[in-house]
């Protein structure tokens, strides 16, 4: 999963609600949602504080947004932000949220709410570069939210964006660190095409739009393969394709 290196350590006992045990890849859709419900409903008794009903909220705002219920996972994610910033101190808490953070964004950016996640991003971006000198983020995390605010930056000031992208050599640090074919690396690709793009409302240049077309094609081709034709994020890059060949 392209969160991996983002999510805190979780006690395996509770992955199985998040994840197929068999392929480790995310449960989406109506069954990530009803796994994230089922996954509360049985530490949610336990005592205010308990690691693992901390660990069953946090799964619950995953599970929902993979659900799409983004509403919902975003009520359960900043129920878990407060618990993680006024809880006591431990290893990996300040981690803990960025990730929160990002998982919002996510949220926020489904619901609409593009000036929010943007603010939100900017402060996960921007935080990130002393959380890495501190350790406290990994290089590969930071370089996940820094794709995240491009995006979004994208959704507001595709110039800016753009300068953004080429200013921090965005693709290149991306690929060095993760790889070609791994899920962040077509991230940043994706993210990238969207800044070729730019007002959908306008048509781009020729060769910028020839350029996207291919990164989608590609990336269609390489996710339908990993995660199969029927999920969610192969289709919507098949869709992507689809329309920018048309």
């Amino acid at each position: 999963d392209e969160m991996e290196h983002q999510r805190p350590m979780l006690v395996p006992r509770l992955m199985r609600y998040l994840q197929c045990r068999l392929c480790h890849t995310d449960f989406y859709g109506a069954v990530a949602a009803a796994l994230g419900w089922a996954c509360w409903a049985s530490y949610v008794g336990r005592l205010e504080g308990d690691n693992l009903r901390n660990i069953a909220l946090q799964i619950l705002g995953d599970a929902l947004k993979h659900g799409k219920r983004h509403a919902e996972s975003l009520d359960a994610l900043e129920a878990n932000l407060v618990r993680v910033r006024e809880g006591e101190d431990y290893e990996g808490r300040e981690g803990t949220i960025f990730y929160v953070r990002s998982q919002m964004g996510d949220c926020l950016r489904e619901l609409g709410r593009r000036d929010e996640c943007l603010a939100l991003r900017r402060e996960n971006y921007e935080a990130g570069a002393e959380a890495v000198a501190d350790g406290v983020v990994s290089i590969k995390a930071h370089l996940t939210h820094a794709i995240e605010y491009c995006e979004s930056l994208n959704r507001v000031d595709n110039a800016a964006a753009k300068a953004f992208m080429r200013d921090q050599d965005l693709i290149a640090r991306v690929t060095s660190e993760f790889g070609e074919d791994h899920p962040t690396t077509h991230g940043c690709l994706h993210t990238y095409a969207f800044t070729l793009i730019g007002d959908p409302r306008r048509r781009c240049p020729d060769d910028d739009l020839a350029e996207a077309t291919a990164i989608f094609v590609d990336i269609a081709r390489k996710w339908r393969r990993r995660l199969g034709a029927a999920h969610p994020q192969a289709e919507m890059m098949q869709e992507g394709a689809k329309i920018l060949q048309a």
